[in-house]
């Protein structure tokens, strides 16, 4: 079973879509995108291994609250790196 996802972020709104089936993530979003119209630009196409990231999430819990931006799939893994509380975190 995989799961695959898209975050599509306009002006004012943000949609997320997931979706589990039997086939690669990677040909889920091929079928996906082949929707899109033409004119649209080239997406931006990030991977992180699903399961970790929503382990670490968990594990992280305050720090996401505090900084949910340092918390995404494609910067997830340098806060951990680093070991280091966030600083908004001083008073919880």
């Amino acid at each position: 079973m995989f799961t695959s996802g898209i975050v599509s972020v306009g002006q004012g709104w943000k949609i997320a879509l997931y979706f589990t089936g039997s086939w690669h993530a990677g040909e889920n979003i091929a079928d996906v995108l082949k929707q899109r119209r033409a004119e649209l630009p080239s997406p931006i196409r990030i991977c992180a291994n699903s399961f970790d990231y929503l382990v670490e999430l968990q594990r992280h819990a305050k720090e996401l609250a505090a900084c949910p931006t340092e918390w995404m799939p494609w910067n997830y893994r340098k806060p951990l790196a680093q070991n280091v509380p966030h600083p908004d975190l001083a008073e919880l």
